[in-house]
């Protein structure tokens, strides 16, 4: 994976990180949480699976996240995962652990991005949908 992100540009643009997360998450019979960690610069430097979940539920752990986000000296995050339900829009728990995570971040120096949510073809970028405080 790591290649793939030298290829990768996000350009600040949702669209390229939703077309980004889609492969990802196809096949998955559970909830996944990814975090894709981006330079100053938001050019990526590093995605991983930070949560696996149920069928209809992943919970991701605030230090885990922190502790990757410290490790890979990331000034930025972008968060995604998926709706196996096939609705792409965030969920009131989506919107709560989304505020709580970048509050978590950002006593760190480090911004959360956005957060995408994928459904089969289907994405919905937090940050323009107006879902992120």
């Amino acid at each position: 994976m790591e290649k793939e992100l030298n290829l990768f540009s996000l350009s600040g643009s949702a669209e390229a990180a939703g077309h980004y997360f889609i492969p990802r998450f196809m096949y998955e019979t559970e909830e996944i949480v990814y975090a894709l960690l981006l330079d100053a610069r938001k050019r990526p430097i590093h995605c991983a699976a930070i949560s696996r979940g149920t069928v209809d539920a992943a919970e991701v752990n605030a230090r885990r996240l922190a502790e990757l986000a410290l490790q890979y000296r990331a000034s930025a995050v972008i968060l995604a995962h998926n709706h196996r339900s096939g609705v792409a829009l965030p969920s009131v728990e989506d919107e709560t652990s989304t505020a709580r995570l970048a509050r978590a971040l950002n006593l760190l120096g480090v911004e959360l991005s956005d957060h995408i949510i994928v459904a089969g073809n289907d994405y919905v970028s937090m940050r323009e949908g107006g879902f992120m405080r």
